[in-house]
């Protein structure tokens, strides 16, 4: 089955058609139709259809683009304002697809380079979560023979290990939860962009 939602490569490359359509001198509703019956992704050809419609009904580009809920960077749409109100439409779009690009470009490669450090820490954290949970429990019986006289932060450590395996399902299900609640929490609108600001 194919996908429901188009990714950012898809539309990419129909906004390239567009653009070119547009700078090779075809008429702004016959390059929405052309793309509207083209072979892409089911998402981007049905709201192409509904843009021409839209602006066939006297309605302006920019705000067909903006009804059709395409997922484009808020500067395109800007772009695309200032293209129409300068009789450039053509040449806004053209820097706003190549704008995009770079956006996504870097984005590639912030992701490709978090990951091994992300692995990292990933293993890191599984690592002393066996070790806690199977490994560290079988010591539990020094803590009965020479709990005394052990030190205060191996008999913690001891302590610690215990608990853990014996309510694992407690501790699990702790996990299960704060991961629902981060997935909520991260899908706040403008959550990610207070982030990135924070962080930057």
């Amino acid at each position: 089955p194919r996908r429901r939602h188009a990714s950012s490569r898809e539309l990419q490359l129909v906004l390239h058609e567009f653009t070119t359509l547009l700078e090779a001198g075809v008429g702004l509703v016959t390059s929405l139709s052309s793309l509207a019956k083209s072979s892409h992704h089911p998402g981007l050809t049905s709201a192409f259809a509904e843009m021409e419609r839209s602006v066939r009904r006297g309605e302006s580009f920019s705000s067909a683009l903006r009804d059709s809920k395409l997922t484009v960077p808020e500067y395109f749409h800007q772009l695309v304002h200032a293209g129409e109100a300068t009789g450039r439409l053509a040449e806004s779009i053209r820097g706003g697809v190549q704008q995009f690009e770079y956006d996504q470009r870097v984005q590639r490669e912030m992701v490709g380079a978090i990951i091994y450090p992300t692995v990292l820490v990933g293993s890191g954290i599984t690592a002393v979560g066996i070790i806690f949970m199977w490994v560290v429990p079988r010591f539990g019986g020094l803590l009965t023979q020479h709990g005394d006289s052990m030190p205060a932060l191996s008999r913690w450590t001891i302590t610690a290990g215990v608990w853990l395996s014996a309510h694992a399902w407690m501790v699990m299900l702790t996990l299960v939860l704060l991961a629902l609640a981060a997935r909520a929490v991260f899908r706040l609108p403008g959550f990610v962009d207070r982030l990135a600001e924070w962080a930057a």
